[in-house]
């Protein structure tokens, strides 16, 4: 098993990978669905970054969580310093983790 990288892809990675999965991003900046692709030069570039193409992950109920939470807080945080503020959009389930989550609700959660 690769596990694929902790990090937010962006730029020439991110326009690989959409490519090879099959999206696109409009004009508008929506993502819509197209055409996948298995150009050598786009697989050779999200695998020389780390990314793992087309490979299952076999992830335990534990880490599965745990990328959760790690992902929720590298959004939440990604989304801030792209908007310049705290997000607004947030549906009330996931309110409470919109800075992130501290960590005594998470040893909580980790307990369950």
């Amino acid at each position: 098993m690769t596990a694929a990288p902790r990090r937010i892809p962006v730029g020439d990675e991110l326009d690989a990978l959409m490519r090879l999965y099959g999206y696109r991003f409009t004009r508008t900046g929506g993502v819509a669905g197209a055409a996948a692709t298995s150009a050598a030069e786009d697989v050779r570039l999200v695998e020389s970054a780390g990314w793992p193409i087309r490979t299952p992950e076999h992830l335990t109920s534990v880490e599965i969580f745990e990328r959760s939470i790690a992902a929720v807080s590298t959004l939440d945080e990604f989304a801030e310093a792209w908007s310049g503020g705290p997000r607004s959009d947030v549906t009330p389930p996931l309110s409470g983790w919109r800075g992130g989550v501290d960590e005594s609700r998470a040893e909580w959660l980790l307990g369950v």
